[in-house]
């Protein structure tokens, strides 16, 4: 009998209840330009500062989870870790939406504006229409009232204006037939000079504070709005000794890297390889294993923080550049409209200063735009020394625009 029940033991081998419970499951991980985000900013290989969060795995990984909290379920067992994490990825998640909306901005005015490529039929064809609309059945009419008006000057010996009408009725001439012919090349050809010089003036400013080149603002807005927050829901703190020797290793962890994926090692071994390392580091946290199990600190509260950085710094590059990308519609417009504003302007010559004084102001103002708030004084305040700092507050910032 005794026989009997040890080699049935043997053969059922040892009770469930009597095997050690092990419930510390690590996350799969990411993979760089998925979800939302990536569809937004895609981070392809190559963009980024070497070396930085954004040139290695772009958004993916920087997401947190829950860890160690039980084998009854997480939810069960510790809801509010479990609530917290949840609702503190969705906030950071709304400021990675920003950020990468800024970094899309930024590449595509960088790379010449190719989204407004589709617009180029569009443009020629309504400039072709415009000149047959207007310049073809109107332009003759303008040259026969020009010619009274130089015989009139003529014969007042007003020889300055007469040589002023005439020399502004051959631009508007060149101009409606220059866009008739080229209309797409005139638009893009404006797109390189608003473009370039916006381009040349934040990398030269850059430049000269030391802080690189075309790629340095969406790196330090990962590093500084994501990236840092990111480390306070998983360290409590991003200055902590555990934080900055393992942060990278663990967001490492947490997702394949562009170069992993272009390289074609984005493997499952791989996958399994990068838990075994992130249970790794579980075991080295120390003081912190609370925080990084999402039982301690505040992950929503991170959340937040990162959501009013992005307001604060992201939305307003965001916001210069579609004032960018409204300019080169703007410029577009221009093109289109060119024939009849040269059958105007060869019968009242005082269209095309007054075109060219509208610009410079719309152009004036996005440059103001972009100056810091707290360095804006108001033109009110000049003549009378040092502007207080009430001027330089909401109310001045309001007339800059």
């Amino acid at each position: 009998m005794v026989a009997a029940l040890v080699g049935g033991s043997a053969l059922i081998g040892t009770p469930a209840f009597a095997q050690p419970f092990d419930c510390r499951e690590s996350p799969e991980p990411d993979r760089p330009g998925t979800g939302l985000v990536g569809s937004l900013d895609s981070a392809p290989y190559g963009v980024g500062e070497p070396g930085s969060v954004y040139d290695e795995v772009g958004y993916a990984g920087l997401v947190w989870h829950n860890y160690d909290l039980g084998c009854a379920g997480q939810a069960v067992l510790n809801p509010a870790a479990t609530t917290d994490t949840w609702v503190g990825n969705q906030t950071l998640n709304l400021a990675k939406l920003v950020v990468g909306g800024v970094n899309w901005a930024h590449y595509l005015i960088a790379e010449g504006g190719e989204l407004l490529s589709p617009l180029d039929q569009l443009i020629g064809d309504a400039t072709r229409a415009m000149y047959d609309a207007v310049f073809t059945n109107w332009i003759g009419f303008a040259l026969a009232v020009l010619a009274v008006v130089l015989l009139v000057l003529a014969l007042r010996g007003d020889l300055a204006r007469q040589t002023q009408r005439a020399a502004v009725a051959v631009l508007a001439l060149l101009i409606g037939s220059a866009a008739y012919l080229a209309p797409v090349d005139w638009a893009r050809a404006a797109d390189g000079l608003l473009l370039n010089g916006v381009t040349e003036m934040q990398s030269g400013f850059l430049g000269q504070v030391g802080l690189g080149n075309r790629d340095t603002l969406p790196t330090v807005l990962v590093e500084q709005t994501i990236y840092q927050n990111w480390l306070r829901g998983e360290f409590g703190a991003p200055d902590v000794q555990q934080a900055q020797e393992m942060g990278r290793d663990l967001l490492r962890a947490q997702t394949f890297t562009k170069a992993e994926i272009a390289e074609g090692r984005a493997t499952q071994q791989l996958a399994e390889q990068k838990k075994a390392d992130f249970a790794a580091l579980a075991d080295r946290m120390g003081d912190r294993y609370t925080y990084f199990t999402g039982e301690s600190g505040s992950r929503i509260g991170a959340g937040l923080l990162a959501v009013v950085q992005a307001v604060c710094i992201a939305l307003f590059q965001l916001l210069s550049k579609v004032l960018v990308l409204v300019a080169m519609l703007l410029l577009r417009l221009m093109v289109m409209t060119a024939p009849a504003i040269a059958v105007v302007a060869v019968l009242k010559p005082d269209i095309l200063p007054a075109l060219l004084r509208v610009a410079a102001r719309r152009s004036s103002t996005r440059w103001s735009s972009a100056r810091s708030p707290g360095c804006t004084r108001c033109s009110s305040s000049r003549s009378s020394g040092p502007a207080p700092a009430s001027t330089c507050g909401s109310p001045c910032w309001s007339r800059v625009w």
